[in-house]
């Protein structure tokens, strides 16, 4: 799960505004987050934006700022399922997207790979890279604002780069699968509304057992990630075969 807002701080966007001056990929990603029909991330981590604009699909993604904690248990092979929780301003709606999943291709530990392993070249143009080097030394590198006081602990966690050919991501046309008005503890999913919106939920929520959804918060920040490692072995389930029946909910 990740969040998707633009701040309400004029601050914040101006110089977000100011910083895209002289980065092309930066100003398209904000040109399209004001427009409102991506569900790309403020930040983009994952890397969707910045994928498809320097690699030309979003399945080349990077993962490296967010969910520390998350990111330091997964190696290749092993898939995250994304959603994107889209508002507006502070007093709106939160809608619920679908964007995909990800099966991690590589993990760097050592992020002073991705400015010299010539293989990974195309990545330090991503915009959560978090960390460059001079004189091996590591130095903050986000340009986006605001950037993250944290970015040190952040970058100790692995950048992960997901596999294209096993992972699959709809931002243009994401399906939405629910909506949490402001103060509500828990989304609301539009089973009755769409029939694929009825079997997704079944698929990753009624068919595993997992006893909640999405949200847990009253104030809609708290996404804590859901691990259904263990609901898969105990249904004698594959990743490979998860991988297939979540494929036709990203097809645009």
């Amino acid at each position: 799960m990740y969040r998707q807002f633009i701040p309400e701080n004029k601050r914040l966007l101006r110089m977000a505004a100011e910083a895209a001056t002289n980065n092309p990929d930066l100003r398209s990603l904000l040109d399209r987050l004001h427009a409102g029909n991506t569900a790309y991330d403020w930040g983009d981590d994952p890397s969707f934006f910045s994928a498809t604009y320097h690699q030309g699909q979003p399945t080349h993604a990077g993962w490296g700022v967010c969910r520390a904690n998350v990111r330091r248990y997964l190696y290749p092979g092993d898939m995250v399922v994304y959603f994107c929780a889209r508002r507006g301003k502070r007093k709106s709606a939160t809608k619920y997207l679908f964007v995909g999943y990800g099966t991690v291709g590589q993990r760097i530990d050592d992020r002073r790979l991705i400015w010299t392993e010539p293989l990974l070249q195309s990545y330090r143009n991503h915009l959560n890279v978090l960390v460059r080097y001079e004189a091996g030394q590591a130095i903050q590198h986000e340009r986006f604002e605001p950037g993250h006081d944290d970015w040190e602990h952040r970058a100790r966690s692995p950048y992960l780069i997901f596999d294209a050919s096993a992972s699959s991501f709809n931002l243009i046309d994401p399906l939405h699968v629910a909506t949490a008005l402001p103060g509500a503890k828990k989304e609301t999913w539009h089973r009755k509304k769409s029939q694929k919106v009825r079997a997704l939920h079944e698929l990753l929520f009624k068919d595993l057992g997992v006893p909640r959804t999405l949200r847990t918060s009253f104030i809609g920040t708290a996404h804590p990630p859901i691990n259904l490692t263990e609901r898969l072995m105990r249904r004698s389930i594959s990743i490979e075969q998860l991988r297939s029946s979540l494929h036709p909910f990203t097809v645009v």
